[in-house]
């Protein structure tokens, strides 16, 4: 009858908890969007972590309904009155949790086992909730228990008391994180994020032995925590409102003593106005006030059909990461866009899945020119056992060689790509012209320069390869890298556009004139001041060993 006082919240977890090793997050569910998985624990000072097992308690939450929060705050005071049972007596905590949860293999498990608590977001939250209609929100808002217990609930103080009064098992050091993930539209894929946080710990206590009081008090912090602003713009059901109230609400300044990290975010990029229930302008929103500094993209398949809606809004999306000014208008939504002071990206990691495809001159083009990078990785994901893997085009040499013409890039780490001597070739005529298709041919005089290009002039964009030219208008004055060979363009001059690739530009329409570059007195790059100091190159195929 010891543990009698615990009862109350273990027909919580009887009630509430679905219990199950789930080796990944993904949902099966098409209406969860937004999961975190918070754990704290004691780790042993040999970090034997053989010793050490977590099983994942999996809680799945409805959006807050008002006659249900009180249910929502038992389901909280559980997780912390028996994740610091585990902490003070482990043998205990996995006999109730076998008579709870009707799990008894976890009775007789031999080794220690520490609480995973897995919970989903079942549903969108309602427009007029405060979820949607404050700039930032804490994990504990978004889920409908940020009230903390200690504070509210007599019974709640009195057991966590006691078993605090009972002390930890050993002196052990504490470990503790949250891991969330978001995902818009579970059955389409449209676009998936995630990261993770946890508490910061000053450097002279890198290692904490944690007293009783502390441990108990540690798991509870995690729901004050402010939530990912993806993971806010994925809750609710009315996304332009939540996006309007971040214009009017100021970001605020990053919380000390929280250590943020976003892991990844995966698309295609590419429907998210065909068939997603979010546009890129709230994409870039939430983005942005997440802080831009790192980044890394994951780019799922797209297919060979990229029409020219899709390209737009990539070319809107990717030059406002790279903290650029938009130079066209997605297809939905403002195209307007704001940012910290001083908050650009300066690591930027881009993998596609098997194959490079157009985006990949969108990318290059935007990174050319972002002064402000520092570190990127482009590489792409082969599985060998897909049969669609197509060996990279020897154009897109051409493209990372002008990537690489950024003065400013430190850091530069290629992988998963095809070597052959015709892309070694473009790459040199890249770097050497600061242009990502230079002519080739012996045949021609192609100059190569800049043209100011005033804001609304009609632009060609050549949407997939060489096809599917269409036209848009620029939003702003852009001076544009440009090419101008006569031997193949008489009346127009290509020039890059960032974030859209190469666009053609009629003669007639160039608002200031084609500008040519100085003869280039060497074979190498002239004037080049580069910053790069390291170079990883991982090479899937490789056309000849004399390359």
């Amino acid at each position: 009858m010891e543990w009698e006082f615990l009862r109350p919240w273990g027909r919580v977890l009887s009630d509430s908890v679905d219990m199950q090793y789930t080796p990944c997050m993904r949902p099966t569910d098409p209406k969860v969007l937004v999961k975190v998985e918070w754990t704290c624990w004691l780790s042993s000072e040999s970090k034997d972590l053989s010793r050490w097992e977590c099983r994942n308690l999996l809680t799945l939450f409805e959006v807050r309904i008002p006659a249900r929060e009180s249910d929502q705050q038992l389901v909280r005071e559980a997780m912390e009155i028996f994740t610091m049972l585990a902490a003070v007596n482990n043998e205990v905590f996995k006999k109730l949790v076998a008579q709870y949860m009707g799990q008894s293999r976890f009775a007789d498990d031999p080794h220690v086992v520490f609480p995973r608590w897995l919970c989903k977001l079942v549903g969108e939250v309602p427009s007029d909730d405060p979820v949607t209609t404050q700039g930032s929100v804490t994990w504990g808002e978004i889920f409908g228990f940020s009230r903390g217990p200690r504070e509210f609930s007599l019974g709640f103080r009195n057991a966590m008391e006691k078993l605090e009064a009972m002390g930890l098992e050993g002196s052990r050091y504490l470990c503790a994180s949250a891991r969330w993930e978001v995902e818009s539209n579970a059955f389409l894929r449209t676009i998936e994020t995630s990261g993770r946080q946890h508490v910061a710990f000053p450097p002279e206590r890198s290692k904490v032995v944690p007293t009783a009081e502390e441990f108990s008090r540690h798991f509870g912090k995690f729901f004050s925590f402010t939530a990912a602003p993806a993971a806010q713009l994925c809750a609710v059901g009315d996304a332009d409102k939540l996006t309007e109230a971040w214009k009017r609400q100021p970001q605020q300044l990053p919380d000390e003593s929280v250590v943020n990290t976003v892991d990844r975010m995966s698309s295609s990029f590419m429907d998210l106005e065909l068939r997603g229930r979010l546009n890129v302008h709230q994409v870039i929103a939430a983005l942005v006030r997440s802080g831009l500094t790192h980044q890394t993209l994951h780019l799922a398949s797209a297919g060979r059909q990229i029409g020219f809606e899709a390209m737009q809004n990539f070319g809107f999306f990717i030059a406002a990461l790279l903290r650029q000014n938009p130079l066209c208008t997605p297809s939905r939504g403002d195209h307007s866009f704001s940012s910290q002071e001083n908050d650009y990206c300066r690591d930027l990691k881009v993998l596609f899945d098997c194959s490079l495809d157009i985006r990949m001159t969108g990318i290059c083009s935007a990174v050319a020119g972002s002064p402000q990078l520092e570190k990127l990785s482009i590489g792409r994901w082969i599985n060998r056992n897909y049969p669609g893997v197509e060996r990279m085009r020897h154009c897109y040499w051409g493209w990372l060689g002008f990537a690489l013409s950024n003065d400013s890039i430190e850091q530069l780490k290629i992988t998963g790509v095809d070597l052959g001597q015709r892309g070694v070739a473009l790459f040199e005529a890249a770097l050497k012209h600061k242009y990502p298709e230079p002519v080739l041919s012996t045949l021609s005089s192609p100059q190569y320069g800049y043209i100011k290009v005033r804001a609304g002039t009609m632009l060609n964009s050549r949407g997939w390869g060489d096809a599917d030219r269409t036209s848009f208008a620029l939003l702003h004055d852009c001076r544009c890298r440009a090419l101008f060979d006569p031997f193949t363009t008489k009346s127009e001059e290509n020039v890059v556009v960032p974030g859209h690739g190469i666009c053609s530009l009629k003669l007639t329409d160039q608002a200031s004139g084609f500008v040519p570059d100085r003869v280039a007195k060497s074979s190498t790059v002239s004037g080049s001041s580069s910053r790069l100091q390291s170079l990883k190159l991982n090479i899937a195929t490789c056309q000849s060993a004399l390359i």
